[in-house]
């Protein structure tokens, strides 16, 4: 446990934490190399790296879930114990086989980005990254998600921690951006998830995402409304959206300007469409990101949107002709 502000951590290795790998309440503080290795099947760890407090600095962070044990798992989190956890920045991490969830009202306008999320196996109901319980003004960047059963979700349960935090809502997250997010090899690109409450994902955002051989790109057992698609790369999907308990992907659900090429659907007709391309793609690898042509070229300008979406998920900048997905194209 560290509690206090202005705290250093560097070069620690936990094994096993049971409830908690390591659990940060405090502020201004700087988290740099640490690992956290879960594989106790007796005694699953709960919470790997459990951050709360303000304008924190975590960097290079490892998280590793041995593959079958019973609980999932909550990775990377941050989840406000008290008021609020705002102006945190995770930035550089890798985990394996759990998620990077973001939780509550008072969490917002936090920064997680320059990160991989793997799983070498996909229970159903696995997650990748978790937005829930209200969490509202984050931005997620430069990330790949490879191989959940569900690449983002928006998720509202009742958590149970309410009375402690104070923060806990019946909302499903908002306005939060997503920019140049990868998500290949999953069932699910993006799953509005029902979990007993009814709180609405509203109002999110993917920037330069690319969704890269998923099952479908929804998975819909929610209320949802005025989620956008900006500039995102859909290659390989088998279907649109999978639809549950009377839920359906919003009729405000905006692309724009995206390339389709996905065997299941070719288009977004009924929805706020405009711009949408649909040339076949060729990229360097099999789930490779990059582009090996100029196929996804003729995106607009989106730092207007955001300023970090000028720059790609390698770090660089976008330029005329500007490319869909996460990865500007590069000619030799």
């Amino acid at each position: 446990f560290v509690r206090g502000d202005h705290a250093r951590v560097e070069r620690c290795f936990i094994r096993d934490g049971a409830a908690e790998g390591i659990s940060i309440r405090g502020s201004d503080g700087v988290y740099r190399d640490i690992e956290v290795v879960g594989i106790d099947g007796d005694n699953p760890m709960d919470y790997y790296f459990l951050l709360n407090g303000h304008r924190n600095r975590a960097e290079r962070i490892v998280v590793y879930r041995s593959p079958g044990l019973s609980h999932l798992g909550h990775g990377i989190c941050i989840k406000p114990v008290g008021a609020t956890s705002t102006q945190n920045v995770v930035d550089g991490f890798r985990v394996v086989n759990t998620n990077v969830e973001l939780q509550f009202a008072g969490c917002s306008e936090n920064v997680i980005r320059n990160g991989v999320i793997t799983r070498t196996t996909e229970p159903e109901w696995s997650t990748a990254l978790t937005i829930a319980n209200g969490a509202h003004h984050n931005l997620f960047q430069n990330m790949i998600v490879s191989g959940s059963y569900a690449g983002v979700v928006f998720n509202d349960w009742d958590d149970g921690a309410a009375d402690e935090s104070g923060g806990d809502a019946v909302d499903a997250g908002h306005d939060n951006d997503l920019i140049n997010l990868v998500v290949r090899d999953a069932s699910y690109g993006i799953f509005m998830r029902d979990q007993g409450s009814a709180g609405v994902a509203r109002r999110n955002r993917f920037i330069h995402a690319s969704f890269l051989d998923v099952g479908e790109l929804f998975r819909v057992r929610r209320g949802n409304e005025g989620t956008e698609l900006h500039h995102c790369v859909i290659d390989g999907a088998g279907g649109f959206a999978r639809e549950e308990l009377g839920f359906r992907v919003a009729s405000d659900t905006a692309f724009v300007g995206c390339n389709v090429s996905a065997s299941g659907f070719d288009g977004f007709s009924g929805y706020a469409e405009s711009g949408t391309t649909r040339s076949p793609p060729a990229f360097l690898a099999p789930g490779d990101p990059r582009p090996d042509d100029d196929a996804l070229d003729g995106a607009d300008d989106a730092s207007a949107l955001h300023p970090e979406a000028a720059r790609d998920l390698y770090g660089r900048e976008r330029t005329a002709p500007l490319t869909r997905g996460a990865v500007e194209y590069v000619p030799e």
